[in-house]
C-alpha cells in the first residue's frame, strides 16, 4: 500500500516539472524577443573595404540637387565616407554621434560624404528627416 508521503512527493515532483516547463517556455519567448530587437552587428560584413591610407579609384556621384561630385585620391583634404541604410538599427543609433563627428571634421577642412542605400526618393526622405543635407552624396 502506498503511503501518503509517496503521493505528496509524486505530486510535488509533477508540480516542479510543470513549473520548469512553463519557465523554459517563458525564457524561450524572452530570448526570441531579444533576438528580434538586437540583430547581429557586423556579422554579415564580407568585404571590410580599403584600409586607411590605401589609394583607391576616383569617386564620382551626384548630390541631392543633381550636381556632379567627384573626388580624386589621394587628395590634400581628408575624406570620411559614411554608408547608411534607413533599415539599419545601428546606423540609426549612431546617427547623432556621426553628425557631431562630421561637423568637427568639416571644421578641420576635411570632406564628409554620407551615402544612403535605396531609391532616390527614399534617400531624399531619409536625408531630410535626419538633417544630413550638408553631408549627402548619392552614388
Amino acid at each position: 500500500m502506498m503511503s501518503t508521503a509517496f503521493w505528496l512527493s509524486y505530486i510535488a515532483i509533477w508540480l516542479l516539472v510543470t513549473l520548469q516547463i512553463v519557465l523554459t517556455i517563458a525564457l524561450a519567448r524572452l530570448v526570441g524577443q531579444l533576438n528580434r530587437r538586437l540583430p547581429p552587428s557586423g556579422a554579415r560584413l564580407i568585404d571590410p573595404g580599403p584600409e586607411i591610407g590605401d589609394v583607391v579609384e576616383a569617386f564620382d556621384g551626384t548630390d541631392l540637387q543633381g550636381r556632379a561630385v567627384s573626388f580624386q585620391f589621394p587628395s590634400n583634404r581628408g575624406l570620411l565616407v559614411l554608408y547608411l541604410s534607413p533599415h539599419c538599427s545601428q546606423c540609426t543609433t549612431m546617427l547623432p554621434a556621426v553628425k557631431r563627428f562630421s561637423v568637427e571634421i568639416l571644421q578641420k577642412a576635411a570632406s564628409v560624404i554620407v551615402m544612403v542605400q535605396g531609391s532616390p526618393e527614399n534617400q531624399r526622405s531619409y536625408v531630410d528627416k535626419n538633417r544630413l543635407t550638408d553631408f549627402y552624396c548619392s552614388v
